[in-house]
């Protein structure tokens, strides 16, 4: 988890590194509601830039609405809604 927001004693939105086991695959092949009860809201990618003296570095950068065909990718950044123990079973499974 990287960070969290609570809405309430039982409900958060939470930021996690998309699990390595689902790099490659997309928002519905995941299926992340069904499997582990939780909303993807959106996704934040570091994509690579470059300052003005022409040194490379990673910025975060928001996707916006995502659908089911959004691929995910190694270094996303998932922005999750739900409960907290739900997150940890999805972070956690397979592991």
């Amino acid at each position: 988890m990287i960070d969290s927001f609570e809405l309430s004693e039982n409900y958060s939105i939470i930021e996690a590194e998309v699990p390595a086991r689902y790099v490659g695959r997309t928002i519905g092949e995941v299926n992340f509601r069904t499997r582990y009860n939780l909303n993807v809201l959106t996704i934040i990618k570091m994509r690579e830039k470059t300052n003005i003296l022409g040194s490379p570095y990673k910025k975060p950068e928001v996707v916006g609405v995502i659908g089911p065909d959004t691929r995910l990718e190694a270094d996303d950044i998932l922005v999750l809604f739900g409960r907290p123990n739900d997150v940890k079973k999805c972070i956690d499974a397979d592991r």
